[in-house]
This record gives structure tokens, C-alpha cells and sequence, in this order.
């Protein structure tokens, strides 16, 4: 098996974890382990490279772990290139500029490649690549160090927004694989565009996948008219085969769009009622994974889908999760959460709206920048609330009875009628100044206001009916102050940040509201709170990527954990904390010091988009939109009581048994290529996993290669015979992938732990094992074809996607 520190890269991708650079650096590595070296160019160059083989980027390439720096490292030392991803916010982390100092202790300086996504060089290009120290000899004969500036091999993708830098990220791959590969630019240039353009004329090459599908789907029913020969049913069975591939790109489409019903639609629409028909095996794959078949515990699937017209600015929820407001660049829209329609919509104003929240049980305050309007939901005209202007922010308790707006000088209370109930006057309770940050949370009658101009912060409790004010707090120093009542108690987080020395400071006290007394205070260095949630016993206090723990009672931490991206939003829910990072990653808080990644199993995210920051948890569902959509995504928790909870059980002893790459003497196997294999549990093959991210099988008894499949799997624990499945699956200690006859991989599940009376032992996110019996094909169908129901997408999608009416007349 090989090891981390074995493990060879072409290139090695540094970048900082924020959106526009972490979307320039994920497009840089598909594309470059995606790029092959045109055929004329390797016979004119001949240098034994076929492309680009692997490329290490953090996000992807390694686990959440403790021990992370030494992973970097090492991937660093085995990396032949450095690829910065360049912006003014790389060279002000730390972390990117080790990444840089690391590699060079063991590189020259031409194996840095740089790639300018934002800002100008001199501002975004680490200056230890932009200038060089050159000995010279003065006329005295003397030898002098003179500084000149250096021009670094670079390339472009800056644009205007994500499609014109997605453009420039084409050439600069060519470029970049020039550089990696020792190629000569000009002619793998020429040569990229000969091949695109001969990839556009092709029949199915240029269009787009909706226009593709429809394609392949006209002409196989026009082939279906007349085939009566060996040949035009060939061509028949290839173009069945290629539209229904084409609806695993579609349904995983769907999905990230949170239309869940319309991708499970599009899949069964392509598989035979029978299994002995033949279907395909990547189809059958997203189907069982959609349905969430073989899931352990509960998950979260998409249920809903809200449309606007345009790219979402924000949205937020009712308060008992029955509506949802969502403000776009044309205007507000307000939906019914459960069947999904729009209920109303109110046009841009010319001011242009910018925050909402509910009012009452059937009211919503909207603002734009100089006023605040109450509408009813179902009343066309709202009314303008007099006097209430210059505004900040508006909030929302959490029993949904009222509203409140934070204006310049007063905090503005909104009963659920849409009327002034009262006025709180800032400045009769505090000498302050310009205000730069604030925050207002309302629960069990109580509101809490926190503000903070730039030489300190401020704190008000009141009545949330009357607004009459019960607590005030003042305390001098620029924080980041979150405050938040718990019945008599105030949780208070204020965080500072030195900037000139460094310096990072969490202050978290607890007081009793009545009292005024201190009951607790805490202080925490090199950590700067953004944000907190408490639930249970706990307080889960969050700065950027890492979660901290503390004890309600006393204030004490009890651990901490960190994610390879931005936190977007944390929640409690069953007694657990969870968390999820702005690339689509959830996290569950499991113990001390650990979390774990159980987007597979808690939250099935098919989009690869990056997420908006504001995703809410409400009500038991998550909420959230991409970047640049125009639609927000509701999920809700599905639980599969087919898995059965074991209280205990231990892993079965397996003995896998290696193969020397010496003895693999097979055509079609490339022993340079092959860093493990070994034999299926029953020694009738011998699996090969390839570093080009390819595995193959070998059939023993002739000798033959009888199968290969591309890949993303790194590791792999054994290739097994199930009694229970009748067929092989692979196994890689996070996943087991089911095999048919044909060695396709037809279903993905968690890691098969062994088999028992007739079920198999799984084990979940949480290390906890399952009992799930295995899942026929036609017990797939039979669960897809009952959560369909007779659905039908709207004419509009079908379109849009080639999806066929399931009347279809298709003789599977």
C-alpha cells in the first residue's frame, strides 16, 4: 500500500481558503489532471509523458487531522512544482507563505509557477519571487549584493466575474502544463485549439447537454424505426447506453439544485422494470446514492426548491418555519416552505431592498436603504412606517410576535400588526460614536441589542413587548462582541485582534441578568470569536475554520476541532453540534478535540458551487443557496430504518493477501503505474491500483485483464465475494462499492465492517456500525417508482434537461 509520503505530485496548489480563490484553484486541478498532451506533441517532443498524473490540493487530498502541517509537508517535498494561486489575500496568510518558504527549501525558483487571480502583481506576487539578490563585482573589485526585480512565470485568469475567469483559466492551464510538462507553449497552444476545434465539429461535441440529450434521444428514435439489422441495433444499444449516462450528469444537476424528485425522475426514466433487460451501472449507482438506500442513520435530502428571478442577495425564515422570504437584484418574494409556492412578490423599489424580517403570524417588514414597509402576506399594499429611517438592520424574535429596526440613534420595536410599539433611545442610554458593528438576537421576552463604535462596545437587554430596558453593559475597547440570553443568564463573547503584534483575545463571561453579577469570566488566547451558538450544556464558540467548546457552567473549554474551509453557520440539533464550511461541507462536533466529515451520510450536496455564507438551520432543516443562484434550497432530515443500530461489534478479521509487481506480467498492466495490488479474498483476482487514478482486475486462472475503471478513490482495503449480494465488492475503509457480473459499480454504501445472518455490518460516520440487508434491483425500482408516484416534471424542465415522458414508448 503506498504511503502518504510515497505518494508523488506534478504540482502542488497553494491558495487561500476564500471564495473567489479556493473557485480559481478547485478549477486549476480538474483541469490540469484532466489535460492530455495532444498526440503530434508527444511524438515531436517525445518525452515519455502522457500528462498530468496528480496535482495535491488540501481541500481534497487529505482528512481532517490533527497532525496536518506534516501532510502538507511531505506533499510539498514529493510535489515537482508550486502552483500560488496569487491575490492580495495570499501573501498576507501565513500559512501560504510557509507552504512557499517549505518548498524552496528543496526546489529552485523555477519550479514556482504563479497564477494572478486578483489585484496587480506587486500586491498580489509574494515578494520573495519578485525580487532576486545578484552578486556583482564593483570597480573597486569588490563583490556587492544589488537587489533587481524578477519577473516570475505567471499566468492571468483574472476577470469580471466566474464565467469570464473560468475563461482565462483555460489558457492558463496550457500554460501551466507547458511549464510542468517541458513543452513548448506556442505549439501546445496551437494544438489545444486544433483539438477543440475538431471537438466542436464533432456531432454531439459543442452543444450543450440539454441540446446533446435531445440529439442522442431524436435519433434514437429514429433509429428504433427501422432497426431490423445486426448493425443499426448496435448503433441503438450505444446511443441508449450514451442518453443514459447522460442522465447521471443531469440527475447530479438536479440535485444541486435541490430537485431531488425531478433527478430520481430522470434516472428511473432510463432503467428497465426488469433487471434482466440490461441497464447501466453508473445510472443504477446515482439512484441507489439519491435514494439514500444504503444510508446510516439520519441524512438530509433536498426537498424543495424556491425560485426567483434573479442572483439571491438574501433570505431568511418565519420563525415556526412555514415561510420563507427571499430578496434578489429584482425584488422580495415570499414562499410557502411546505408546497413551495410563491405567496407574494413585491417589486424593486427604486431604493432597492435589502433586508426583511416576519412580523406577527401573517406579516413581514422589508427595508430598503431610507425606509421600512409592513406588508401582510396575502394584502397586495403595505404601508410605510412613519419615522423610522436612516436604517441599519432589521431582526426577528424568535416566537415571530415582533420585529425590530436598528436605526441610527433608536431601536425601533414593531408589533405583530405592523405598528410602532416602541422607540429604545440609544444615545439616552449611551455617549457613543459612529456605530461599526451590531447584533440583535429576541427570546422568551427577552431582547438583547450589542453594538460597538470604534473604542467600545455596548450592551442592552429589554422587555421584547415593551421595550422596557432591564440591563445595560458598557465596556471600552474595538471587540467583536455576540451576546445572547439564556433565561436569567448573558452569554457575552468579546474578541480582539492586535494587529500589530498579532495578537488574538476572546473574553467569554456569563452574568445574571438580574443581579448584574458576574458569574463567571473566562479568557482565551490566539483565538478571536466571530460568532457562537449554544445548545445543551455547551456554548460552541466559532473563529473562521475552528470550533471551539466551552462548559456553560463554568466557562471552562472542553476541546476544539477545525475544517479545511470557511464556516458558514453551526447548529444544534439531537443533542450534537453540527457545522457547515462555505465549500459544502458538514461536520458533526462528535468529541473532544475531533470532528468528522459526514456530508455523504448527513447531507447529501451534489453541488459543486460554493455556498453563500447565510445558510440557516431551522425547524430541523437546512437552508441554503450557491453562489450566483437564483434559487434557495430547503433539506430536511430522511432516516433509513432499514439500518439498525448495533450496540456492539467488532470487525471481522480479514486477510488480504499482496501481489509483487514483479509477478504482474499481464498485457495492458504498466508496472510503472502500479503502486499496490493484491488478490480478492477468494484468489480468483487480483486487483491493481494504478497512480493515474485508474484500478484493473485480473482474472488468475487466464491470466487476462477483464476489467478497468477510472478512479478517485487513493486507497483501497481488499476486493471481497458476498454471499449476501452474489457478486464482488471493493472495499476503501470509508466506502464499499458494490460489483456486478460485469465488474461495474453499481451501488456505493459505507464500509462493509463483514456480513451477518443474511445482512451486511456497515459502518457510519461516526464509527458506529449499522445492520442493512442488502437491496435488490428490483427493490430500487419498486422505491423509486412509490416516491415518484405518477410525478411528472413541468414541460419547461423536460426541456430544458431532454427528460422523456415516462409514456414513453421505450422497449427496455
Amino acid at each position: 500500500m503506498e504511503t502518504l509520503k510515497n505518494v508523488h505530485y506534478d504540482a502542488f496548489i497553494s491558495y487561500r481558503h476564500s471564495e473567489l480563490d479556493d473557485f480559481v484553484a478547485g478549477k486549476l486541478h480538474k483541469k490540469l489532471e484532466s489535460f492530455k498532451i495532444p498526440k503530434t506533441i508527444k511524438n515531436k517532443f517525445n518525452n515519455g509523458k502522457k500528462g498530468i498524473a496528480r496535482v495535491f490540493r488540501d481541500v481534497e487530498e487529505l482528512p481532517l487531522s490533527d497532525d496536518l502541517s506534516e501532510s502538507i509537508t511531505k506533499a510539498l517535498n514529493n510535489s515537482d512544482f508550486f502552483i500560488a494561486v496569487c491575490t492580495p489575500r495570499y501573501i498576507e496568510s501565513k500559512w501560504c507563505m510557509k507552504e512557499l518558504e517549505v518548498f524552496l527549501q528543496n526546489h529552485d525558483r523555477d519550479h514556482v509557477l504563479l497564477v494572478l487571480a486578483d489585484g496587480e502583481p506587486d500586491e498580489s506576487f509574494p515578494e520573495i519571487l519578485r525580487f532576486e539578490d545578484v552578486k556583482l563585482t564593483d570597480e573597486t573589485g569588490s563583490i556587492i549584493t544589488e537587489r533587481r526585480e524578477k519577473e516570475p512565470l505567471a499566468a492571468d485568469t483574472r476577470g469580471a466575474d466566474k464565467k469570464e475567469i473560468a475563461k482565462a483559466i483555460d489558457t492558463a492551464v496550457i500554460k501551466l502544463c507547458a511549464a510542468i510538462l517541458g513543452l513548448n507553449y506556442d505549439d501546445l497552444k496551437q494544438r489545444h485549439h486544433e483539438a477543440r476545434v475538431r471537438k466542436m465539429t464533432f456531432t454531439v461535441g459543442g452543444i450543450s447537454l440539454a441540446i446533446l440529450v435531445f440529439a442522442v434521444f431524436a435519433t434514437v428514435t429514429l433509429v428504433m424505426i427501422g432497426r431490423k439489422n445486426v448493425l443499426i441495433e448496435e448503433q441503438y444499444d450505444e446511443l441508449e447506453q450514451l442518453y443514459a449516462g447522460n442522465m447521471v450528469s443531469v440527475a447530479e444537476e438536479l440535485m444541486g439544485e435541490g430537485r431531488r424528485m425531478d433527478a430520481i425522475y430522470a434516472l428511473r426514466s432510463v432503467l428497465p422494470d426488469d433487471e434482466s433487460n440490461g441497464y447501466n451501472a453508473d445510472v443504477l449507482n446515482c439512484l441507489t446514492t439519491i435514494l439514500g438506500v444504503y444510508g446510516t442513520g439520519e441524512r438530509h435530502f433536498p426537498v424543495k426548491t424556491y425560485d426567483t428571478r434573479s442572483i439571491v442577495l438574501d433570505y431568511g425564515l418565519s420563525a415556526d418555519g412555514s415561510y420563507l422570504w427571499v430578496i434578489d437584484t429584482l425584488g422580495l418574494y415570499v414562499f410557502d416552505v411546505q408546497s413551495g409556492e410563491m405567496i407574494k412578490e413585491i417589486s424593486r423599489s427604486g431604493n432597492g431592498f435589502f433586508s426583511a424580517a416576519f412580523c406577527g403570524e401573517k406579516g413581514i417588514l422589508v427595508l430598503d436603504e431610507m425606509d421600512a414597509y409592513y406588508y401582510t402576506l396575502y394584502e397586495e399594499e403595505g404601508k410605510l412606517l412613519e419615522g423610522v429611517q436612516r436604517i441599519e438592520e432589521c431582526f426577528q424574535s424568535t416566537d415571530a410576535d415582533m420585529a425590530f429596526v436598528l436605526c441610527d440613534k433608536e431601536l425601533v420595536g414593531i408589533d405583530g400588526e405592523g405598528n410602532i410599539a416602541y422607540r429604545i433611545s440609544l444615545e439616552d442610554v449611551f455617549d457613543y460614536g459612529l456605530i461599526t458593528r451590531y447584533d440583535l438576537c429576541a427570546d422568551s421576552g427577552r431582547l438583547c441589542l450589542n453594538f460597538s463604535d470604534d473604542s467600545a462596545y455596548y450592551i442592552i437587554v429589554a422587555d421584547e413587548y415593551t421595550g422596557e430596558i432591564c440591563w445595560t453593559y458598557e465596556e471600552e475597547g474595538d471587540k467583536y462582541v455576540y451576546a445572547f440570553p439564556d433565561g436569567n443568564t448573558l452569554y457575552i463573547s468579546a474578541a480582539e485582534y492586535y494587529e500589530e503584534d498579532y495578537y488574538e483575545e476572546t473574553v467569554i463571561r456569563a452574568l445574571d441578568i438580574e443581579s448584574g453579577n458576574e458569574l463567571w469570566n473566562k479568557k482565551m488566547t490566539d483565538f478571536c470569536a466571530e460568532s457562537f451558538v449554544a445548545g445543551g450544556d455547551n456554548i460552541y464558540l466559532i473563529e473562521f475554520n475552528t470550533i471551539y467548546n466551552i462548559d456553560k457552567s463554568n466557562g471552562e473549554p472542553i476541546g476544539h476541532c477545525s475544517a479545511n474551509d470557511f464556516i458558514a453557520q453551526g447548529w444544534y440539533e439531537n443533542d450534537s453540534f453540527f457545522f457547515i464550511t462555505v465549500d459544502g461541507t458538514v461536520y458533526s462536533y462528535i468529541s473532544d478535540n475531533d470532528c468528522y466529515d459526514v456530508s455523504d451520510y448527513y447531507y447529501a450536496m451534489y453541488n459543486e458551487s460554493e455556498l453563500n455564507s447565510n445558510v440557516v438551520w431551522s425547524n430541523g432543516g437546512l437552508y441554503y443557496h450557491s453562489m450566483f443562484a437564483n434559487y434557495v434550497v430547503a433539506f430536511r432530515v430522511e432516516e433509513n430504518e432499514n439500518a439498525v443500530l448495533l450496540p456492539e461489534y467488532t470487525d471481522e478479521e480479514r486477510n488480504i493477501v499482496p501481489v509483487s509487481v514483479d509477478d504482474l506480467d499481464v498485457d495492458g498492466i504498466t508496472a510503472e503505474l502500479v503502486y499496490d495490488s493484491f488478490y480478492s479474498d477468494d484468489g480468483k483476482y487480483i486487483f491493481v491500483c494504478n497512480s493515474n487514478r485508474t484500478v484493473q482486475l485480473i482474472d488468475v486462472e487466464s491470466n487476462s485483464l477483464i476489467a478497468a475503471w477510472p478512479s478517485n478513490a487513493q486507497y483501497y482495503s481488499g476486493l471481497y465475494y458476498s454471499e449476501i449480494s452474489g457478486g464482488y465488492y471493493l472495499d476503501t475503509y470509508l466506502n464499499s462499492y458494490l460489483l456486478n457480473d460485469d465488474f461495474q459499480v453499481y451501488a456505493t454504501m459505507p464500509h462493509i465492517a463483514g456480513e451477518q445472518d443474511g445482512r451486511f455490518i456497515v459502518q457510519g460516520a461516526a464509527l458506529d456500525y449499522f445492520s442493512m440487508p442488502y437491496v435488490s434491483y428490483d427493490e430500487v425500482i419498486k422505491i423509486a417508482d412509490e416516491m415518484l408516484d405518477g410525478y411528472e416534471p413541468d414541460d419547461d424542465l423536460k426541456a430544458k434537461y431532454g427528460l422523456m415522458t415516462r409514456s414513453s414508448e421505450r422497449d427496455f
